[in-house]
């Protein structure tokens, strides 16, 4: 009997939720188009006005300022193509602001925009540079009498560095510009209440929180307007057209619902974090936590051991029965350097050996240990091998 395996890589995709599983099988046995007036439409356009409660609640937003999409990306995209404006006008921008280390479905997007995108440099903790954003904004204002947009992973997916969000908006709309936040990492990791939050625009994804894929969401500030990105019919308040995928939707809601209660565990988590981290260190002083100095969700931990190349520990540890991942998933099929370490000034040998551990609701401190007693064999491994040919 094969042994049981240990799953570490819940930043990539989290394990699906009892209670989505049971919503996404519910709505599959019913039938009908949420667009549809027969009974059978309107079970199905109920199903969807739950889950936008329930995500809703989550984040403390009004039905209203959700749109459903496919994804995370498509929100993320959705933000980057459209024209955005305030009291009933839309407006060409001026530029986008955005930071060197946001996920790929912003960096990789650029050429949605309209307009020149520019980079805001982050230190070496993987924080945003506060005083680069407002030169920035300051050099755009110059420049021209339209907005400028700034899109901030709030989050980050590889290092767990959370952005002072609260003082970034700050700053962005001293200079009238509008502010995106990807909040994909940070939800269910961290209190979001977007009413009280001075944002404009905000993304989630489903499958991050123990949901299915295929489901996400734009969360929209009342008030502010934007383009449709996907034409067609005028669901989702003619935002995003096409057929609503109830199924993932309604697991979204569910999921978003059973992880309220994931907020309590901070503390927990956090305990986790540092005994992993102790070990890690203990294995080698010379490893490298990064952005450790900087406030990080307590489910995440990036590092690296010199001389010990990510590819070769992931294989490893893969055989081992573990999962874990050297970044980004949506980097995957390779491994490279990181664009978030390079922009945090890693050098290239070292980010080379990175590692990004991430775990939440189903894991087990005993899952921890049993990850760093097999990152030690293979230290111990690699070590020796080298010792032997230095001979």
């Amino acid at each position: 009997m094969s042994k049981q395996r240990i799953y570490l890589d819940y930043n990539a995709t989290t394990p699906i939720r009892s209670e989505a599983k049971t919503a996404v099988m519910s709505a599959m046995e019913q039938v009908g188009n949420a667009s549809s007036v027969h009974q059978e439409g309107r079970k199905a356009r109920g199903l969807i006005e739950t889950a936008r409660e329930q995500l809703a609640a989550l984040v403390n937003a009004q039905t209203k300022e959700i749109t459903f999409t496919s994804g995370g990306t498509e929100a993320n995209n959705m933000v980057l193509a459209s024209d955005l404006g305030a009291l009933g006008k839309k407006t060409p921008l001026a530029a986008t602001l955005m930071s060197a280390i946001e996920h790929p479905s912003l960096l990789k997007a650029q050429s949605l925009s309209n307009h020149p995108v520019e980079l805001i440099k982050v230190n070496e903790n993987g924080q945003i540079d506060l005083n680069h954003l407002e030169q920035l904004l300051k050099i755009w204002q110059e420049k021209s009498d339209l907005p400028v947009l700034v899109s901030i992973m709030w989050v980050n997916n590889e290092t767990g560095a959370v952005q002072p969000i609260v003082e970034i908006a700050n700053i962005v709309h001293q200079y009238a510009g509008f502010l995106h936040v990807d909040a994909i990492q940070a939800l269910g990791k961290i209190n979001i209440d977007f009413t009280s939050l001075n944002i404009d625009l905000m993304s989630l994804s489903s499958h991050k929180i123990g949901g299915v894929l295929g489901a996400g969401a734009l969360v929209m500030r009342l008030g502010i307007l934007a383009d449709s990105y996907i034409k067609g019919g005028g669901q989702e308040l003619g935002l995003r057209a096409g057929t609503e995928s109830v199924p993932a939707i309604a697991a979204f809601g569910a999921a978003a619902k059973a992880c309220q209660s994931e907020l309590k565990n901070t503390n927990h988590y956090i305990a986790m974090r540092a005994t992993l981290e102790k070990n890690i260190l203990n294995i080698s002083p010379q490893a490298v936590i990064f952005a450790q100095n900087s406030n990080r969700v307590a489910t995440t931990s990036c590092f690296a051991i010199s001389g010990i190349a990510a590819e070769r520990a992931l294989m490893s540890l893969d055989l081992a029965g573990i999962a874990i991942s050297s970044g980004s998933a949506c980097s995957s099929g390779k491994v490279s350097q990181s664009h978030v370490l390079k922009a945090m000034g890693v050098d290239n040998e070292l980010a080379l050996c990175a590692l990004r551990l991430s775990f939440g609701y189903k894991t087990t401190e005993s899952e921890l240990a049993i990850f760093a007693e097999e990152y030690a064999n293979i230290y111990k491994r690699i070590t020796l091998r080298a010792q032997k040919q230095a001979v």
